[in-house]
């Protein structure tokens, strides 16, 4: 068995250990203790800091994957591509601060009538983003090492333990909704650490600050790099984390929170996709800096298949499954099952295309 097929077991089992806890959570737990505008703001507030952190970043998820092959050398320092990218990482996040700070009466005004509760949580969004960007920044570095599985552990099942944790603390009252807010900055906060540390124990890495170890048209290419992956790569973000913010603005947070349920139960057909792209994504940069097409048109290919076929069937189940899981959900939410369904073709197209964006993002053509 192959590093691709490996890892991407086990990241899959962990996915799927994160899909029940997360069903836990989202289907059954925070529908059943929260109210549904509570619930709204936390995926709003979730959804924006996606957002914000992936235009924090500058491309740096897809610029640490492309380009750490050709600076990767064996006294672990890399050339100081560690240090750069980080520089890279601190100054996006400043200055997306700067204009989230600058912009904040019109971002308001936007919410104020709808989902007035968003205002009071407004600031919590820049702990919120910087420690999604640290450990999705992170997250690359282990992924160019190959070591992914650590990291998908963290998110699909420690992440979700702590909030299914900060939940209970909430029903019996040992905390305040303010402090469930708060809380759940501090999980993000926590598995964003762990990974750092994760880092440090590799030992793959040794931090080296050198402003003539990266020569300039190198650097150049790299942030002309990151400049149009910010706009492909975070625009797929800003996509997929748009509806939300949409929502709350023009509808309020109760509508986010029931569209939030039943995109939850479409992501269940994207889960195979998230292990294999995990792994597989730093396979093609290799492949693409030695040129073997041949490689990639294999990877393409079943991928492609595969993931139709999963895709379809997982599709087809939880279709023909509806009268079932809407009966675990409170009134409210079961009136709305239309949602998966167009929801629920949009993450099958998407599987089906493979890795095709990742292919072309990671060509020396792109």
């Amino acid at each position: 068995m192959g590093i691709i097929e490996r890892q991407a077991l086990k990241n899959t089992i962990f996915s799927y250990i994160g899909l029940v806890l997360g069903y836990l959570n989202v289907i059954v737990l925070f529908p059943a203790y929260f109210t549904i505008e509570q619930f709204g703001l936390i995926q709003l507030i979730q959804s924006i800091s996606v957002v914000y952190s992936q235009f924090s970043a500058f491309g740096l998820v897809n610029i640490i994957v492309r380009y750490f092959p050709f600076f990767k050398s064996e006294d672990k320092k890399h050339s100081g591509f560690v240090a750069w990218t980080m520089l890279i990482m601190i100054a996006g996040f400043l200055v997306i601060t700067l204009i989230y700070v600058i912009f904040r009466p019109l971002i308001i005004s936007a919410y104020i009538e709808r989902s007035s509760m968003f205002v009071e949580y407004y600031y919590i969004l820049i702990p919120l983003s910087f420690f999604t960007l640290l450990f999705n920044v992170f997250e690359s570095y282990v992924r160019a090492i190959h070591r992914t599985v650590f990291a998908a552990f963290l998110k699909d099942v420690v992440f979700r333990v702590l909030i299914t944790a900060g939940i209970f603390l909430y029903f019996f009252k040992l905390i305040s909704y303010e402090s469930f807010v708060l809380y759940f900055v501090l999980s993000n906060t926590i598995i964003a650490f762990i990974l750092i540390l994760q880092y440090i124990i590799s030992r793959e890495f040794k931090f080296s600050f050198n402003l003539k170890t990266i020569p300039f048209l190198k650097i150049r290419e790299i942030l002309k790099y990151g400049m149009f992956t910010l706009l492909a790569g975070s625009s797929y973000f800003f996509a997929q984390n748009i509806d939300k913010i949409m929502l709350g603005s023009l509808v309020g947070l109760e509508v986010v929170g029931i569209y939030s349920v039943f995109l939850y139960v479409a992501t269940v057909i994207i889960f195979p996709a998230r292990s294999l792209y995990r792994i597989s994504v730093p396979i093609i940069a290799n492949c693409w800096k030695n040129n073997d097409t041949e490689q990639i048109k294999m990877i393409y290919r079943r991928s492609s298949l595969i993931l139709m076929i999963l895709g379809s069937i997982i599709y087809i189940g939880i279709f023909v499954n509806m009268d079932n899981i809407s009966h675990f959900l409170k009134p409210g939410y079961r009136e709305n099952f239309i949602f998966f369904v167009f929801l629920g073709l949009s993450f099958l197209v998407d599987m089906t295309g493979g890795l095709n964006s990742d292919i072309n993002n990671y060509s020396e053509y792109h």
